[in-house]
């Protein structure tokens, strides 16, 4: 919507479809069993990765420069989490875990890059998709963050 393009789930409802059915699916599988919290951390990251990529893909082909692109990677990755989680009255993520926006950045500019260096675009998306998602991974496995801002008194 921030680049004035048509809204993909809108013109194609298939997609539309399956995120309702497996919603849907989710809800009753998750009730029948007992999971760990971050089992569900894992899909997140999945579509972290993709949406990031997505988005700045789109950017790209709408002829926005490398740098905005980037950005319009990481509102599309993250937006999508911080939407779920505030409708389920829960912190967003993006605002308690670790290297969760940062990941986003990084992903969309190595997959900027990949393409700068002549990479095809769909080894380039999966290369920094991939990316994305194991470092999200070793992120929620070893606690990984970037430093925090401490004011001196």
């Amino acid at each position: 919507m921030l680049l004035n393009k048509d809204v993909f789930w809108i013109q194609n409802q298939l997609f539309l479809i399956v995120a309702l059915c497996a919603g849907v699916a989710t809800f009753f599988y998750a009730r029948r069993y007992r999971y760990s919290l971050k089992l569900f951390l894992i899909p997140d990251a999945m579509g972290l990765a993709t949406f990031s990529i997505a988005g700045t893909m789109s950017a790209l082909s709408s002829g926005a420069p490398w740098l905005v692109a980037s950005f319009m990677g990481v509102i599309t990755g993250v937006a999508g989490g911080i939407i779920r989680d505030t409708m389920c009255n829960e912190i967003p993520i993006v605002f308690k875990s670790t290297l969760y926006a940062t990941i986003s950045l990084f992903g969309g500019v190595v997959f900027i890059a990949l393409i700068r260096l002549g990479v095809d675009v769909a080894l380039a998306a999966s290369t920094a998709g991939v990316l994305i998602f194991l470092v999200r991974l070793a992120a929620i496995k070893w606690g990984l963050s970037l430093p925090v801002f401490n004011a001196r008194e």
